[in-house]
């Protein structure tokens, strides 16, 4: 028997092939995969997730975690009229310039914690990204808080993944996060939770378990039931700069935001996963990382299972995984 613990990089919160969301796909094909139009699939769909996540009044499907996240930079800088964004260390949102900046940030390139160096994660970069990105180190209260206040008159936003998906599930402290929201709060700052790894450690995201909201909230993976989506949320009033109602709108165009084959199993995806099942998912993450630590234990391999919830993965060291810098420190001594 083989156990797939990936599930397609998290997408599959139910795993392969569950009876509702292939009902749910079955069902509209049949009517048609795609309209020029809103669907009632969509609107159920965004119902559902307002319902649920604290930070959400209004929001926008896109068709990947990717285009969820750049279309709330750009929807911060239209709200702020400033231009740089802040980024964590070893943070991921995404496919494009401004999301890989120092998300793999090289011993010999990315400078002291107190002032990190931008780094681009391959020779594609134009400088102009770098130097439109201030970087931050990850669950460091102290040092974000006077980075933001030192940079506060440029920053539209700052953007962080409560669980640090591509260093290996590093989960922030409240304390970080909380640091984050009060120093954004006091200097305008638009504060972006990318959730499209965190969203299923709560019915309403990490955001609910912490009681910590942000202005916008990005969202992907499950709430496609597999297939490929993406989605971005927050405020009345940040959300109402995509209006077309609005003299210059945020342009937000694409053939198969919201489709309604995606909604459809993104919907019967949700339903499915109510707080009994959130809750039975996370004990199991907690007995994964039990049972990895004890045979890492008893068979004397310097090693580790981290994360939170049903989010899980492993360092071989003993040394404490508290950023990117200490999860790439692991990855190196392999």
């Amino acid at each position: 028997m083989l156990l797939d613990f990936m599930n397609n990089f998290t997408s599959l919160i139910h795993g392969h092939a569950h009876p509702d969301v292939v009902r749910a796909v079955q069902e509209q094909s049949a009517k048609g995969s795609a309209y020029a139009a809103a669907n009632v699939n969509q609107i159920e769909l965004a119902e559902m997730l307002v319902d649920r996540v604290p930070s959400i009044e209004q929001l926008r499907f896109t068709s990947s975690g990717t285009e969820g996240t750049l279309m709330a930079i750009r929807c911060a800088r239209a709200a702020t009229g400033r231009q740089k964004i802040m980024k964590m260390e070893g943070g991921y949102h995404g496919s494009y310039e401004l999301a890989e900046v120092s998300l793999v940030p090289f011993p010999d390139e990315c400078g002291s914690l107190d002032a990190p160096v931008s780094v681009p994660v391959d020779d594609s970069f134009p400088g102009s990204v770098l130097n439109d990105t201030v970087v931050c180190p990850y669950n460091d209260p102290g040092r974000a808080e006077a980075l933001i206040d030192a940079h506060a008159g440029e920053l539209a936003a700052v953007i962080v993944e409560p669980i640090l998906g591509s260093m290996g599930m590093v989960p922030a402290s409240k304390l970080f996060l909380q640091a984050l929201r009060h120093v954004t709060e006091r200097h305008g700052i638009v504060l972006i939770f990318d959730e499209v790894i965190s969203l299923r450690l709560g019915s309403g995201g990490i955001q609910s378990v912490h009681a910590i909201i942000p202005e916008l909230t990005c969202m992907g993976k499950i709430i496609g039931g597999g297939l490929p989506v993406g989605g971005v949320g927050g405020k009345r009033a940040l959300m109402q700069h995509f209006s077309p109602e609005r003299k210059r709108p945020v342009m937000h165009a694409s053939t198969f935001s919201g489709n309604a084959l995606t909604m459809a199993a993104g919907g019967a995806s949700i339903q499915a996963y109510g707080a009994s099942e959130v809750e039975r998912i996370n004990v199991l993450g907690q007995r994964l990382r039990d049972g990895f630590n004890k045979a890492f234990s008893q068979s004397a391999i310097s090693g580790q299972a981290i994360g939170q919830g049903s989010l899980t993965n492993l360092h071989l060291t003993d040394a404490p995984i508290n950023d990117s810098r200490d999860a790439l420190s692991a990855m190196r001594r392999r």
